[in-house]
């Protein structure tokens, strides 16, 4: 992999995870209401479907996506009505506010299987990753020429990139959380996040 392909795949990955949609939404959403640590969990998720998605591509996942069409359909039905589920639990949970320790968590925050699991759901079936691994993806490098070693680059350049630009949309949003200290302020920033949560589910939803 050359230089110059490196850099134009960090440019487009970067491009791609600025773009907001159903994982920034679902990113932000969990770190206003539970913290960066439940954002920096579901971030992980998201870039192992990523991964997933370049061992796909490795592989041939334009033949894979002809052949398999309906699973992903499923995992992009299944993520969606996860996220909506997300979105009630949240909005229920507004009910019950308690007000975050010195650390910035509460003690009734996500577990890291939930938010790990909302971020690889939320990006197997998001039609924008998929048309990104399959259309543009190849564009870039050879892939009957791949080996392991360009493999383990473009994952380096998938965590700098999309992992990087993931984390800052967490951070800034925890950082939202913690300027308020009232439980109605609490409270409603668990309804505003239940929301974002919500329209990130209805977003995923809608795309072909």
């Amino acid at each position: 992999m050359t230089l110059t392909a490196a850099l134009a795949l960090f440019g487009a990955m970067i491009v791609l995870a600025l773009i907001p949609g159903p994982g920034v939404f679902a990113v932000m959403a969990a770190s206003m209401s539970s913290g960066f640590r439940t954002g920096v969990w579901m971030v992980m998720g998201i870039l192992c479907a990523d991964f997933i998605f370049i061992v796909l591509s490795v592989m041939g996942l334009s033949a894979l996506a002809e052949t398999m069409g309906g699973f992903f359909i499923v995992i992009k039905w299944l993520g969606g009505v996860y996220l909506l589920w997300l979105a009630i639990s949240l909005w229920r949970a507004s009910n019950d506010i308690q007000l975050p320790t010195p650390s910035g968590g509460t003690s009734k925050n996500p577990s890291v299987l939930t938010s790990f699991s909302t971020g690889l759901l939320t990006t197997l079936g998001n039609p924008k990753a998929i048309l990104f691994y399959v259309g543009f993806f190849p564009a870039f490098l050879d892939l009957s020429s791949i080996t392991v070693t360009t493999i383990l680059i473009i994952m380096v350049i998938t965590v700098v990139a999309i992992g990087g630009i993931l984390l800052g949309y967490a951070y800034a949003a925890s950082k939202t959380r913690q300027m308020l200290s009232s439980p109605k302020a609490h409270k409603r920033l668990h309804r505003s996040a239940s929301g974002v949560m919500a329209c990130s589910g209805v977003l995923l939803l809608s795309k072909s």
